[in-house]
């Protein structure tokens, strides 16, 4: 049997092991082929948080960020404002985050169970809850209060505000990738990034969506759907991105909880 001592020194390895393969393989993810910098922790932190606050889609989210070219391009600036548009397309739209931000509890029964949590938290507890739960919950309803009084404009803008703060500080580090002012050698420096993103960056996983239209055409006799989604994840990293991204956040989210929760969960949607 493994002493406790021995267990955890092997758990600190493993934790040591662990993050350096996650900041090797998000530094391919994000492009940063060339030196590996302390900063770039903060730097894919931030991404992350970017994502989740604006209900970004994670796939495509990661994809995107393929259409920008290294700075000193030929096509810099106009990548630029493709990414702007495309960036934003993958974030939730203004339904699609009030149902994200729904609380799970009613208001009512929320009012019941903070009740009881003021007279005895352990018999809010047999219910199944605790205060911290309640906190949460009320917390929901504080933030849904908020988007509620967006308009779409305005929510579209935040989100901008939001990416562009951390687009400043991806541009600046893209610009520590370069070692050279010679054109010809920031180009293929830049090919050589892009081909790294995109065989990091699928650009299709098995979303719940598609499985299921391929399902439903299937039940009704036609087996096209399945052997076209079929060919198309043998080669999930396949395909040329022009200045669109190929597979577009589903709209289908806002129709089911599942889809639409993991449109701001980093973990879940680390596929």
């Amino acid at each position: 049997i493994m002493s406790v001592e021995k267990a955890k020194q092997i758990l600190q390895k493993f934790d040591i092991e662990y993050e350096k393969y996650y900041l090797d393989k998000m530094r391919r993810k994000l492009g940063l082929v060339q030196k590996q910098l302390d900063s770039d922790k903060e730097l894919i932190d931030q991404f992350l948080s970017t994502m989740y606050e604006t209900g970004g889609d994670f796939t495509n989210s990661f994809r995107t960020l393929s259409l920008l070219h290294l700075p000193g391009t030929i096509h810099f600036d106009k990548k630029v404002e493709i990414f702007k548009t495309n960036i934003l397309q993958q974030c939730c739209n203004l339904d699609e985050w009030k149902f994200i931000n729904k609380p799970d509890i009613d208001n009512r029964t929320l009012q019941m169970l903070s009740e009881l949590a003021e007279q005895n938290d352990m018999f809010l507890q047999q219910f199944g809850f605790s205060a911290e739960r309640i906190q949460v919950e009320k917390m929901k309803y504080e933030k849904l209060k908020n988007i509620e009084q967006l308009s779409s404009d305005q929510k579209r803008d935040a989100d901008w505000k939001q990416w562009e703060k951390w687009l400043d500080l991806y541009l600046i580090r893209l610009e520590k990738e370069i070692d050279s002012n010679d054109t010809n050698d920031i180009d293929r420096l830049n090919k050589q990034r892009l081909k790294i993103m995109r065989e990091n960056n699928p650009r299709i996983v098995l979303r719940n969506y598609l499985a299921q239209r391929a399902i439903e055409s299937a039940e009704k006799g036609d087996y096209s759907e399945v052997r076209n989604l079929l060919e198309e994840l043998k080669h999930p990293y396949d395909g040329t991105d022009k200045d669109e991204i190929d597979l577009q956040k589903p709209d289908e989210r806002i129709q089911g909880g599942e889809q639409a929760q993991a449109a701001t969960d980093p973990t879940e949607k680390c596929e």
